[in-house]
């Protein structure tokens, strides 16, 4: 079969020079659109792909939120649309269920009766409550125990118990165990901000947003345009072990690798484990697992040593050694970190690749604008590397 037979030339004459002109029209179209791919593929492989991982409740989603508070920042963007921002009014809310809820199941695994602990305290007594008080502590403890999450709402009139709740003897007593269940860090903040959250009208801010808790299910990506010489893609997966096998859709194309870690979490068990696994061990274990994958065999790889201030305030009452058994140095802020440092860095098997540390406090915004540069000027340094200009 002739082309032109393809074309649909019949072989009549007077038809050739109609076939050509097709012909010649569609290849300029065809080169037209080849162009076109060639420079969105070449703009494609001009913006970065930033991954993020880390176990679940390390702060990786904090750290991406960061990154768009400071685009806002130095775009004049918004950080947050309003259907976003209202969102997280939800989340904030069941947030504050979320943190009667974990203690109540604690309680309940642990054989231990909070409500008739609290209901044992003496009106007017040494704790100071009135008997009016414990009988609101006992309601809403009851009240939150035979409700789904979905129908809590903080009151107004609700907030003093509340808050008192929080603080009274019996709770503070299992607060002092936080460590073996899964309660979120900002829980204190919350019950501080408690007023302003139970007002009718409440808008969150920018920090009642980065610190609300909500877990990353699937993949979650933004792009950036803060430089017009380094545009990048963030790229958040859940971290929870049941959304890991997800990981694999995300690992095409990556320029670096973040890898978070909680640095307070030395001594805390892990939420999805029935045999009391230490956190930071899963952290180590992931780490590793990560660092010597044969996707990111050469890529560079920044590990953020996350939470900061809380790793700082628990190490003046929890030494690290309670976990880390060959750690023989004061307990120290400085002396911890660079244990934990060294103990993460020594997994990676590539003798080649350096792994970039920085330590991170995702909840501060004024030193998270330093990391920002950290990780644009990193990536920059790798890909001279890489391309042999250094």
């Amino acid at each position: 079969m002739s082309l032109s037979d393809l074309c649909g030339g019949g072989g009549n004459g007077g038809s050739g020079s109609g076939d050509n002109q097709a012909l010649r029209e569609m290849s300029e179209r065809n080169k037209k659109i080849n162009k076109q791919m060639a420079e969105l593929d070449k703009e494609d492989r001009s913006i970065h792909k930033l991954l993020l991982l880390g176990a679940g409740g390390c702060g990786k989603s904090t750290v991406l939120k960061q990154m768009r508070i400071i685009e806002a920042e130095l775009t004049g963007r918004d950080s947050f649309s309003k259907k976003e921002t209202d969102h997280y009014v939800s989340i904030i809310q069941r947030s504050i269920f979320s943190i009667f809820d974990t203690i109540l199941m604690y309680c309940e695994d642990k054989g231990i009766d909070l409500i008739q602990r609290i209901n044992n305290m003496t009106p007017n007594g040494s704790e100071g409550y009135t008997g009016d008080q414990i009988d609101a502590f006992v309601d809403f403890l009851r009240y939150v125990s035979t409700i789904s999450v979905m129908q809590f709402w903080v009151r107004q009139k609700d907030v003093k118990n509340i808050q008192l709740l929080y603080h009274c003897p019996p709770v503070r007593e299992i607060l002092e165990k936080r460590n073996e269940f899964d309660l979120f860090d900002q829980a204190d903040y919350f019950i501080e901000h408690l007023e302003r959250i139970a007002e009718e009208n409440y808008s969150p801010n920018l920090d009642d947003i980065l610190r609300a808790r909500a877990k990353t299910v699937g993949i979650t990506e933004k792009f950036f345009d803060i430089d017009r010489d380094f545009k990048f893609r963030m790229v958040d997966v859940g971290g929870q072990r049941n959304e890991r096998r997800k990981w694999i859709h995300a690992f095409d194309n990556v320029t670096v690798v973040i890898f978070v870690i909680g640095l307070s979490e030395y001594d805390q068990f892990l939420a999805e484990s029935e045999t009391n696994e230490n956190r930071m061990q899963e952290s180590l274990d992931l780490f590793e697992e990560i660092c010597n994958n044969k996707y990111f065999k050469n890529k560079p790889i920044m590990l953020f040593l996350n939470k900061t201030d809380l790793f700082e305030q628990k190490l003046k009452k929890v030494p690290l050694n309670t976990f880390f058994k060959d750690y023989t140095e004061d307990n120290s802020y400085d002396s911890a970190l660079k244990h934990i440092q060294k103990r993460f860095t020594a997994l990676n098997k590539n003798p080649n690749r350096n792994v970039h540390t920085q330590p991170t406090c995702a909840t501060d915004t004024k030193t998270m604008k330093h990391i920002f540069d950290f990780i644009r000027s990193t990536i920059l340094r790798e890909l001279l590397d890489l391309s042999g200009q250094l």
